[in-house]
C-alpha cells in the first residue's frame, strides 16, 4: 500500500537508546550500531496514533473508503457481486443501516 515512506515521513526515528542498571545511566546507544542492510526501515519510529489514523484514512479515500466512527459492525455478508453490512450508529443510536458494496 506504500504506507511506511508516510509513516517514516510523519515520525521521529532519531532515537538514542538508553541503557541503565537500576537509576544508574550506563550509556547510549545509537541508531547506527542496529543498521540493517536488508531493510530500507531498520529504525525505530516514535509516531502519534492519530498521525497513523490520519495516513491510514488519507490512503483509504485514494480507494474510495471513508473510515465511519461511532458506529458497530453488526453483521456482513456476501451476495453475488456485492458486500452487504449491518452497522448501527453509536452516536444517535439509530437503526441498523443496510449498505451494499459492488466487490
Amino acid at each position: 500500500m506504500g504506507l511506511a515512506e508516510a509513516f517514516a515521513e510523519a515520525g521521529i526515528s532519531d532515537l538514542v537508546i538508553r541503557q541503565y542498571n537500576g537509576t544508574e545511566l550506563i550509556g547510549d546507544i545509537k541508531r547506527e550500531v542496529f543498521l540493517r542492510p536488508d531493510t530500507r526501515f531498520p529504525q525505530g519510529l516514535i509516531l502519534p496514533q492519530w498521525k497513523v489514523e490520519d495516513i491510514l484514512r488519507t490512503k483509504l479515500r485514494t480507494f474510495g473508503i471513508e473510515v465511519e466512527t461511532g458506529t458497530e459492525l453488526t453483521s456482513f455478508g456476501q451476495d453475488g457481486d456485492y458486500i452487504i453490512k449491518q452497522r448501527i450508529c453509536q452516536s444517535f443510536r439509530k437503526r441498523p443501516a443496510y449498505v451494499c458494496h459492488k466487490t
